[in-house]
């Protein structure tokens, strides 16, 4: 019974392994994003919402979209 939970316990240690990898590299490459879109002239705030908004439901986020004016 002792062989059975070394391996569950290695699946566990390895899925949970994948998930944070996953989360770091995603991370990473929205933090290029932004610093990019932030070199070639956006606003800090308006980057973060365009790439981050849509995970953390940030209501400044929302107010910015709500009162920025659309060209027509």
């Amino acid at each position: 019974m002792e062989k059975v939970t070394e391996i569950l316990a290695g699946a566990a240690l390895l899925v949970i392994v994948t998930f944070a990898g996953c989360q770091v590299i995603s991370t990473v490459s929205d933090n290029r994003t932004m610093k990019a879109m932030v070199t070639d002239g956006s606003d800090p705030i308006d980057a973060r919402c365009a790439v981050r908004g849509y995970v953390s439901g940030d209501p400044v986020c929302a107010v910015r979209a709500a009162t920025k004016g659309h060209s027509r």
